[in-house]
């Protein structure tokens, strides 16, 4: 197993983390990622959808009543630093979440959402208008032209520091050693989800 793949499953451990939420910018890698951790730790692995890709009163219900599960959420990334407070209310204060924050360079995710048109159907202004209604981190969200680079700047300048012990990164490459991992040649038929489906 890859170093950095073994370094998130050291924090998660040695946090007692039974939910895992990996955030990042979309097309960043954050389903694979969600998917793989969710195998190596014996965990239920939840897709964005679950939670509507940003709705955060989803997020709480479902941490009510589930523990034990990975959910890829690019969504949320605007509020990510708040998830370890949002846990301990929700299910009180011996819980704990993990935060992975998917790190792939910038002209790979553009590459990416050139490919499925994310950027076409608004996307983009969306995620950019939730940096800019999160006070923390709205100051990032006029400082730099695409949404990838908004999202690292705000995790770099603001969140993984409030997250500390609760947040680590994950590199894209990382991932491409995983058995559950499809190199590039054979993602040609793939879809937005990164799946033949």
């Amino acid at each position: 197993m890859n170093e950095g793949l073994r370094r998130v499953l050291f924090r998660q451990a040695s946090i007692g983390a039974t939910r895992v939420v990996v955030t990042g910018p979309q097309r960043s890698g954050t389903r694979i990622a969600a998917r793989i951790l969710a195998e190596e730790l014996g965990f239920a692995w939840l897709p964005e959808e679950v939670v509507g890709v940003d709705d955060v009163r989803a997020l709480k219900r479902l941490l009510a009543v589930q523990d034990r599960f990975v959910i890829q959420a690019p969504g949320l990334s605007h509020m990510c630093h708040r998830l370890p407070e949002i846990v301990r209310g929700e299910c009180g204060w011996s819980s704990t979440v993990l935060v992975v924050w998917m790190d792939r360079p910038p002209a790979e995710i553009r590459a990416s959402e050139r490919r499925v048109g994310w950027t076409r159907r608004g996307h983009h202004k969306a995620e950019l208008r939730k940096y800019q209604r999160t006070p923390e981190v709205a100051g990032f969200a006029s400082k730099w032209r695409h949404i990838c680079e908004v999202k690292r700047a705000a995790w770099d300048g603001v969140q993984k520091v409030l997250l500390r012990s609760d947040g680590i990164v994950l590199r894209y490459r990382d991932l491409e050693t995983h058995r559950l991992f499809v190199p590039r040649s054979g993602r040609g038929a793939f879809r937005w989800n990164q799946t033949e489906e």
